[in-house]
């Protein structure tokens, strides 16, 4: 089952593009419940910093029900984040949530941003052409006692058999990583104290302690 990388930076070329994939990720907005409810159970209060935000939706929602936070959401499509800015801004969430367009490879920008009590990235790690360079670079963000956590996609292998071409989740899945790969990384990044559990049937959170 070899990975097969899939970017979707280079898909966003245009505005209407980010509008496209607002609309769609509106569509499947329930499918972050579980998620939330993992988030909130860490009970972190304070500075959190969400990498590959898109169009802040599940910003929007983490900000609406976690308490005495403050969110700063990275994108590296700049089409996206004036698109997730108008979204905040609908949101009327401008006091809890930042957005900055940001290369997650860039090490000496998001030192910049200082430290944060949770770093987390959700349905992105499968589009990144850097993966083991992004993690560093968040980890080190995070502070003493702090949670980095990372949301993602499964390979799954009769998924990733069927012979379905141009279809967004099936390209998805098909350049996601494997429970193997993931503990691979970790282990070269000299990362051991982590668990890695199943939110969805189709999905896992891989949840790293400072």
């Amino acid at each position: 089952m070899k990975r097969i990388e899939e970017h979707q930076e280079e898909t966003i070329k245009d505005n209407e593009s980010a509008k496209e994939y607002l609309n769609s990720v509106l569509k499947k907005e329930k499918m972050y419940g579980n998620l939330i409810k993992q988030i909130k159970s860490f009970n972190i209060k304070g500075k959190y910093l969400e990498l590959g935000s898109g169009p802040c939706v599940l910003t929007s929602l983490i900000a609406e029900n976690i308490p005495n936070i403050h969110i700063k959401a990275i994108d590296i499509s700049p089409y996206m984040t004036e698109i997730a800015k108008g979204y905040v801004k609908d949101k009327h969430l401008e006091h809890k949530i930042s957005v900055i367009t940001s290369d997650p490879t860039d090490e000496e920008m998001l030192i910049k941003l200082g430290k944060f009590d949770l770093v987390y990235s959700t349905y992105s790690m499968h589009h990144w052409k850097e993966t083991e360079k992004i993690i560093h670079n968040m980890y080190n963000i995070v502070n003493d006692n702090g949670i980095l956590i990372i949301a993602d996609l499964k390979r799954i292998w009769w998924l990733y058999y069927l012979p379905i071409h141009n279809n967004w989740f099936i390209s998805s899945i098909r350049a996601s990583y494997t429970l193997g790969e993931v503990k691979s990384i970790l282990k070269k990044l000299n990362i051991d104290q982590y668990k890695i559990k199943n939110i969805f049937p189709l999905s896992r959170l891989i949840v790293i302690f400072k």
